[in-house]
């Protein structure tokens, strides 16, 4: 079979939140895709065969059995849900599938290069990563960005359909795109760290300084030295749990479920809880500033 010259077009996937009716779209674009996919796999197996052995309607029938969508769904306790039938599964609400799904996989050359040991002329793969950072760690620095596998890769020798396709599954992507993204920047944890966070902490020692001056009389300087690192570095600690809390409830890929929901509540009493402590100490700021 001669050497054929292919179009890829890949994306990374921004931050999305990826509700039941973005993934139905994506399904109907896949599976238009493969069928398309289909007719140009059979005209070219036709160009390369001998006119007198190939036989079209085997052809097509090898086709429908092997060139099909494949849809893997990860759990996020080692659960695995694989199918070729999305008549069956178009939900990723569907009760057969994991409680808490950890990432989606689905294209349509897994199975046909097992029947044709190559790759189909024309494929696609998506990969939608939907791992939440996690809370307690302290292994991993907050200063990068969040990691995250969520791609498309479409490939082809038609460039239309390859275009056509692409095209497609960005714009759903486009339209799912979420405000997460602030969170899983590279240095955005530094910055909020070292020009907003530090330097209230710094008031707020100064002020308790003055209070505990009033109150408990002068301290020795080493002790006083201790107590302030020490709360200086379990504030410090506090804030890279807060931060990592806010990359978990706000994750870079996001799948809207009934069993995500809960998150809701979440982010309410957090937003509030920041805004509350946020304006107090803005106020306290002001007041000292404006009467010294």
């Amino acid at each position: 079979m001669a050497i054929q010259k292919n179009k890829l077009r890949h994306l990374t996937i921004p931050p999305s939140s990826l509700s039941v009716e973005h993934f139905t779209k994506i399904l109907r674009v896949v599976q238009t895709a493969n069928e398309e996919a289909k007719s140009f796999e059979l005209d070219e197996i036709e160009k390369a065969a001998d006119p007198s052995l190939f036989k079209r309607d085997q052809a097509k029938a090898a086709l429908d059995k092997h060139l099909v969508i494949q849809l893997g769904v990860f759990g996020s306790d080692g659960e695995y849900v694989q199918t070729d039938d999305l008549n069956d599964i178009n939900d990723l609400n569907h009760p057969t599938l994991p409680d808490s799904i950890s990432r989606v996989e689905l294209n349509n050359k897994s199975k046909y290069k097992l029947f044709a040991e190559r790759n189909p002329f024309h494929y696609f793969e998506l990969t939608l990563d939907f791992r939440a950072p996690k809370i307690l760690d302290l292994n991993s620095s907050p200063t990068r960005a969040t990691e995250n596998d969520s791609s498309v890769n479409v490939l082809g020798i038609n460039n239309n359909w390859v275009d056509g396709t692409f095209s497609a599954l960005k714009k759903i992507f486009d339209e799912a795109k979420s405000g997460a993204t602030i969170f899983h920047r590279h240095a955005v944890y530094d910055l909020v760290l070292w020009l907003i966070y530090v330097p209230l902490v710094i008031y707020a020692l100064f002020r308790i300084d003055i209070w505990a001056m009033s109150k408990l009389g002068k301290l020795s300087p080493g002790l006083q030295f201790t107590i302030y690192l020490y709360m200086l570095v379990f504030s410090l600690l506090v804030f890279r749990f807060a931060f990592n809390y806010a990359r978990w409830l706000y994750p870079y890929f996001e799948l809207q479920s009934r069993r995500e929901k809960k998150r809701a509540l979440q982010r309410t009493i957090y937003i509030s809880l920041v805004s509350a402590v946020a304006a107090s100490a803005t106020y306290d700021l002001l007041k000292f500033l404006l009467l010294n």
